[in-house]
């Protein structure tokens, strides 16, 4: 590395906030489909699993992107 050259970023280990966020929501909407599954309400597999879905697609959409360094 040069004496002007600027150091380059480091990439994080850390997941993009889209990731987690889509994960996150996935995980709660199969946590609430369960509790409504144990309350008595009858809801198909394939409802429960399309609205599991949906929730990690908007979530996924609606989370910030996490900025990342440039390419190498």
């Amino acid at each position: 590395m040069g004496e002007h050259e600027a150091p380059k970023p480091v990439p994080s280990k850390r997941p993009e906030k889209k990731v987690v966020a889509s994960t996150a929501s996935g995980a709660g909407v199969a946590v609430v489909m369960w509790l409504a599954a144990l309350v008595g309400l009858d809801v198909p597999a394939g409802v429960a699993e399309a609205v599991v879905v949906l929730a990690v697609a908007v979530a996924g959409w609606l989370a910030p992107h996490t900025p990342r360094g440039e390419a190498p």
